[in-house]
């Protein structure tokens, strides 16, 4: 690298441009118990609408799920991962996991329960956009406070 172009990414404006560029990186947790049994959320609809930066899209399910129910998981791009106990656990410690990926800058939260609120809020303390996808009635107010931004979507 020449020194022209270091200094040019030294420079501030400059270097927050780059460092968002490669930051451009969105995270897709989804509460399948939640959202996909009770509501029946369109999954494919939900990952097109945050554009082609989703590099990490899973679906939580309880270990009782169907196999039609997995393979639609699949078919929609989204990776199962089924779970032992309670699905929050396992997605806020995913979610944790990833807030350390400097590439990541957003993670989407599809979940109407209010026991993601104290990882969704330590998302967005780190800086990381954390938005909550949900339903009324049932959203949890303490999961929407929360969140950057919430988006509530008809069941």
């Amino acid at each position: 690298m020449t020194a022209q172009v270091q200094k040019l990414l030294d420079d501030g404006p400059v270097r927050e441009f780059v460092r968002q560029r490669l930051r451009n990186k969105t995270a897709i947790f989804v509460d399948g118990p939640n959202i996909l049994v009770k509501h029946g959320l369109d999954l494919a609809k939900l990952a097109d609408r945050f554009g082609d930066k989703v590099s990490f899209k899973t679906c939580y399910l309880s270990r009782e799920v169907p196999d039609p129910l997995i393979k639609a998981v699949e078919n929609c791009g989204f990776s199962p991962f089924l779970c032992f106990g309670n699905i929050h656990i396992y997605m806020g410690m995913d979610a944790i996991d990833l807030a350390h990926d400097e590439q990541i800058h957003r993670m989407i939260f599809v979940s109407r329960d209010s026991a993601l609120a104290p990882v969704v809020r330590k998302i967005r303390d780190k800086g990381i956009e954390a938005i909550v996808v949900g339903f009324n009635p049932g959203m949890s107010v303490a999961l929407r406070n929360a969140a950057t931004k919430t988006i509530l979507v008809d069941p």
